[in-house]
């Protein structure tokens, strides 16, 4: 089993849908990144450092239910 760290950029475009100041759908990215993990059954894993980050923009809920988009 593979084990990817995704950090906090990573998050957040999945999270928002983000799309870059040029355009490129950086959420959808971020989905397929994650969504080839799971399929794979591979591991994502994030550090403190992350969720510390995460805090200073989301409250604990958002986060929370971002961890669960992960399961649904």
């Amino acid at each position: 089993m593979a084990k990817y760290y995704l950090d906090t950029c990573i998050w957040r475009d999945f999270y928002e849908a983000r799309i870059s100041e040029h355009g490129n759908p950086l959420g959808r990215y971020a989905y397929e990144l994650i969504l080839k993990i799971l399929k794979n059954k591979d591991a994502i894993i994030y550090s403190e450092s992350v969720v510390s980050e995460l805090k200073r923009r989301y409250e604990n809920l958002e986060i929370e239910n971002l961890q669960r988009k992960l399961i649904a």
